[in-house]
């Protein structure tokens, strides 16, 4: 399997804002210089639950040990589907390994969002950049400190998909070489951060794909022989002689990216 390229480069980051204490701007315009220093680009994202979901359910963890093993898991599983072929490791940017830094979630989103559109920082100033977003943040009414307060998430959800879509605003227009899909990992639906990242995503019309766990079928007799509408049978037939490969939903053992298919919303 190939490396993981951005993992390094992840945790260099972490300790570069904390040492410089940089902003998320000055941090994205960071880390598109030393992606342009190291030629590496990314094309997939990996969005997952980090402080919610997955452990998060186990009583009695304190939020540090959620934390550790919801980064672990989403590791693991991103190494997983590198291994089965569906991603590919050295164009892979996963925020999971990014150590914790100073940074409050509206402005992680911001990091994650600009590296999600990959806004191109050569054509404009950090300054430039930070000022259009902020103005497109009060032009939408983004409540700042709720969305960044302990308030229950039905609560500062909107906040959310209001600095999602003021973000967009701004970016859409930019220099920019977006990724090319955005993967959900585990949890997603129950992280306000992951759901954001991918309501942003789909305001750009980025793919977003969930990782679904089905048994490659043994044989085409055995994928082919369970379908029995023979115009389906035969379009099964001439995608597989394209080189498709057959699933069975029946018995679940091995990860598989498939396009998600639910509509664009802030609800």
């Amino acid at each position: 399997m190939r490396e993981f390229l951005f993992r390094p480069l992840l945790k260099e980051l972490a300790a570069v804002v904390d040492q410089k204490q940089l902003d998320p701007f000055d941090t994205w315009a960071w880390l598109f210089e030393r992606q342009r220093e190291l030629s590496i680009i990314p094309e997939t994202y990996c969005s997952t639950a980090i402080t919610s979901g997955g452990h998060s359910r186990n009583p009695g963890l304190k939020m540090h040990t959620i934390v550790m093993r919801n980064i672990k898991n989403s590791l693991q599983m991103a190494e997983e589907l590198a291994q089965l072929r569906q991603i590919d490791p050295a164009s892979t940017l996963e925020p999971a390994a990014v150590s914790r830094a100073h940074f409050s979630q509206g402005q992680y989103l911001e990091l994650w969002m600009a590296a999600i559109a990959q806004v191109d920082m050569r054509h404009f100033s950090v300054e430039a950049f930070r000022n259009g977003v902020q103005a497109a943040y009060w032009r939408h009414g983004v409540d700042w400190e709720l969305l960044n307060s302990q308030e229950a998430p039905e609560k500062r959800a909107p906040e959310y998909f209001k600095q999602a879509t003021a973000f967009a605003e701004v970016v859409e227009p930019l220099p920019r070489r977006s990724v090319k899909r955005l993967v959900r990992l585990i949890d997603t639906e129950m992280s306000l951060g992951a759901q954001t990242e991918i309501y942003f995503a789909k305001l750009l019309n980025i793919p977003v794909m969930r990782a679904v766990a089905m048994k490659p079928v043994a044989s085409l007799n055995e994928g082919f022989g369970a379908i029995a509408h023979a115009p389906l049978r035969l379009d099964t037939e001439k995608l597989v002689s394209y080189g498709a490969t057959v699933f069975s939903v029946a018995e679940k053992k091995q990860l598989v990216l498939v396009p998600e298919t639910a509509e664009l919303t802030a609800a």
